[in-house]
């Protein structure tokens, strides 16, 4: 299966994850299951593409780049509408951050200077969180809806793992995918294990069983590892910023279809 097919799967999964979040008294439940598929297998497709692409400082800046888009588009509509269901996603700053990262460790550059710039890269993301808090304390945003407009512009702006969607979850299952790549078992075990900690977790808070299936379903990524495992290593038909654009635009219309 390749990069192609993989990102077609994402895609209807996020179609159907959004219409269920935008639309919840239509669309059931179970679109939300189908819909943990999509983070997975749109950062496993991010990785195999950092090492596809024929300039990274270019897929850097183009996905920066996307990520503005999508900011200033999620800031207007919840600004100007004041949707029930406001724009909570913006999953280009964590696919960049991810690379970001990702391109840091695979630099020709020494261990040292390697670790350096990972611990000036961490610095810089508390520095940016305190800063966002400080700018929102400071201007007396009161509103949740404005802080969160305040507080995704400024990390969308600055990268921050803080201010992301799925913040430091999807981040640290960015690195298992870069790290295990290589390895087809390591990685097995990783992303099994990566996903279990949302079934462990559930329970040590308290939860029943049953809120595995209604609420905390999280850990249904799990079945994106078969897809991911069919990957064949080759890229099928480009269409490059056919998601890039699909993404944005099928959320901001269905946020002005459910404010209707």
């Amino acid at each position: 299966m390749n990069v192609f097919y993989i990102k077609l799967i994402a895609l209807i999964a996020m179609l159907m994850d959004h219409l269920a979040y935008f639309f919840p008294n239509i669309f059931p439940g179970i679109f939300h299951w189908v819909g943990r598929l999509a983070a997975p297998l749109f950062i496993f497709c991010l990785v195999q593409g950092i090492f596809h692409t024929s300039n990274r400082i270019n897929y850097l800046k183009r996905i920066y780049f996307f990520s503005i888009i999508m900011c200033l588009g999620n800031d207007i509509l919840n600004a100007k509408l004041e949707p029930n269901i406001p724009i909570m996603s913006n999953i280009f700053t964590t696919l960049l951050l991810i690379a970001i990262i990702i391109t840091i460790l695979e630099a020709h550059i020494s261990t040292l200077q390697k670790v350096v710039f990972v611990t000036l890269y961490i610095v810089w993301q508390f520095l940016i969180l305190f800063i966002g808090n400080y700018i929102i304390t400071t201007i007396g945003l009161n509103d949740p809806m404005n802080v969160y407009i305040g507080l995704s512009t400024i990390g969308t702006l600055f990268p921050c793992i803080f201010y992301a969607e799925g913040e430091l979850i999807l981040v640290v299952l960015g690195i298992i995918l870069y790290l295990f790549r290589r390895n087809k078992r390591a990685f097995i075990t990783a992303y099994v294990f990566f996903c279990l900690l949302f079934i462990v977790v559930p329970f040590l808070e308290g939860n029943r069983g049953i809120e595995l299936i209604n609420d905390a379903y999280q850990w249904m990524m799990i079945l994106a590892l078969p897809i991911m495992l069919r990957y064949n290593g080759k890229r099928g038909f480009g269409l490059k910023y056919f998601y890039y654009i699909i993404y944005p635009v099928h959320i901001w219309l269905f946020c002005l279809m459910s404010s209707l």
